[in-house]
């Protein structure tokens, strides 16, 4: 029986059941002249180097093997749209090493935040990591995140380098946040001032019911975790800048960007 390593990266840990799934062909399926369909060849790597296997699989009929004895380095990507700042996303995939550089550098994950086709450099790459290279078994990466302020969409970006050839299968980028009934949002909700310079937030909604509310930075990071009391939230611990707010609220929330002078 094979021996199968589970690599996680837990960066903000939020699940919510029946997410929406964003990647096409993650499993790669489909193919047409010689490319794994909905899958881009980048700037390095050439269309020889990507091959279509059928007998090392982690699931389904086929993986995308990333062949580049002699050939260079080699990557590919999908775009994704829709990101909303503050809400969480999973990523996943598996691959399968078959011949490793053994300089710890064979496979890589590149991925990055978009703001419409831009790299958004600003809130900086979200993974430049490379992968534990062990040869001859499947290994899963999975991670959680929370899209940063200023983004609307994603680039799933794997690579594989020069003198080492691996296998790739069953990529997912998930939506947690986008259920299968339609998400509720709060209602009559206010909040003011924002920016605001007092370290003060008002918030207001219909309901009387507890609003708890969760802000990250730029990057993603959760910097307060508060109830609100008397209507007042108390974001004074927070350094000037820009922040995602997202509050709850029963059933229901809603997020917001949160400007602190």
């Amino acid at each position: 029986m094979k021996k199968i390593y589970i690599l996680t990266f837990t960066i903000f840990i939020s699940t919510i059941s029946f997410g929406q799934e964003m990647v096409t062909n993650g499993s790669f399926e489909t193919w047409n002249a010689g490319m794994a369909d909905n899958w881009v060849i980048g700037s390095q790597g050439s269309a020889a180097q990507i091959i279509e296997e059928t007998s090392i699989v982690h699931s389904g009929s086929s993986s995308m093997k990333m062949d580049t004895a002699g050939l260079g380095n080699v990557f590919v990507s999908q775009d994704f749209t829709g990101i909303q700042p503050g809400e969480s996303y999973t990523l996943t995939l598996w691959y399968y090493v078959e011949t490793a550089k053994g300089t710890g550098e064979t496979v890589r994950i590149n991925c990055v935040w978009l703001n419409g086709t831009t790299i958004d450099y600003t809130n900086g790459t979200l993974f430049r990591v490379y992968l534990p290279e062990d040869e001859g078994i499947w290994q899963k990466f999975e991670v959680e995140l929370t899209g940063p302020a200023n983004v609307d969409g994603f680039r799933f970006d794997v690579r594989t380098y020069n003198g080492g050839s691996a296998f790739w299968d069953d990529f997912s980028f998930v939506d947690n946040n986008t259920l299968a009934t339609t998400k509720k949002e709060i209602e009559d909700f206010s909040m003011h001032p924002n920016p605001t310079v007092t370290g003060f937030v008002n918030i207001k909604s219909k309901s009387n019911a507890t609003l708890t509310v969760d802000v990250y930075d730029i990057l993603g990071k959760q910097v307060l975790k508060n109830i609100v009391k008397n209507n007042t939230l108390d974001v004074s611990s927070l350094n000037a800048g820009l922040y995602i707010m997202r509050v709850s609220q029963d059933d229901a929330s809603i997020t917001k960007k949160l400007v602190i002078n």
